[in-house]
């Protein structure tokens, strides 16, 4: 039996609803490949950050945890909320201040308030710019130098690696207790500061390395004169994520904002929920 008007009407506008949105997911499916897709951080009004928060592209919108954000405005949670409960597993805004606490390098003894301490490492080392051509540069990587023309030798290995700490977990100051899951730990990047190293820091060097370095501005600094480097100097400098205030769209799982996700959905692609926080209360 032949479709009536009705249902013929309704099969085509399934298919090209269908159409559609294997079209937007194409386009979702590239950006995510993209650097607009990946974890973002989105710098707002009054020096507040919006922290991009990701979760996964499925046909179906119902099936993701997330999926409020296409419906509803994510639900304002106070950093002294008193029943976090009420908000478990929603979608959730939150906005409030890093609680900092004293990090320590351990081979340098760099001592910083804050969620993050990042130490720099880099050495001054010949690299080839062509035939038998070569500049002097500062490299945070060791440059292989065994087929370097004589009188271009690199030192064989770097004195230092780079190294990254954080508060465990990084929390949002308030009675709640709120933090962010570990899987954004390494999104806070655009909140670094360098922290400049004083006369003060050379206390704390342990005794292998005292009478080694001198602080140069701002950096450790190994060699006769920073203004002037030779091939193998070395300079070490911090970075540090303090104190700041920061906006967040995520789900709330007990104390944690935590990326909105779909383990059933991990093939469909990324996209980021930064674009949605538009929807969400504005920050002044």
């Amino acid at each position: 039996m032949l479709p009536g008007p009705a249902s013929s009407g309704r099969r085509n506008a399934s298919g090209s609803f269908g159409a559609l949105r294997a079209w937007l997911g194409s386009i979702l499916e590239f950006l995510s490949n993209s650097k607009f897709g990946q974890w973002s951080l989105h710098t707002v009004a009054g020096g507040a950050v919006v922290l991009g928060l990701l979760w996964f592209l499925a046909p179906a919108k119902e099936d993701l945890p997330c999926a409020a954000l296409y419906r509803h405005r994510p639900r304002t949670l106070s950093p002294n909320e008193t029943n976090l409960p009420a908000f478990n597993n929603q979608v959730v805004h939150i906005t409030g201040n890093l609680h900092d606490v004293p990090l320590e390098d351990p081979i340098f003894g760099f001592k910083r308030n804050g969620v993050k301490l990042s130490r720099h490492v880099q050495m001054f080392q010949w690299e080839p710019v062509g035939r038998e051509r070569y500049r002097k540069i500062w490299s945070s990587e060791l440059i292989d130098s065994k087929d370097h023309a004589h009188g271009h030798l690199n030192p064989l290995m770097m004195p230092f690696k780079n190294h990254t700490q954080f508060s465990l977990p990084i929390r949002i100051s308030g009675s709640a207790l709120l933090n962010f899951g570990r899987e954004l730990n390494h999104h806070f990047d655009n909140f670094t500061s360098m922290a400049e190293v004083t006369s003060e820091d050379l206390q704390h060097l342990s005794s292998d390395l005292h009478g080694t370095l001198r602080v140069a501005d701002g950096y450790f600094y190994r060699g006769r004169d920073m203004r002037y480097p030779s091939v193998g100097d070395v300079r070490v400098w911090f970075e540090v994520v303090a104190e700041t205030q920061v906006s967040a769209i995520g789900l709330l799982r007990a104390h944690s904002i935590r990326a909105c996700d779909s383990d059933n959905h991990k093939k469909r692609g990324k996209y980021s929920a930064g674009s949605s926080f538009a929807r969400a209360p504005k920050i002044q």
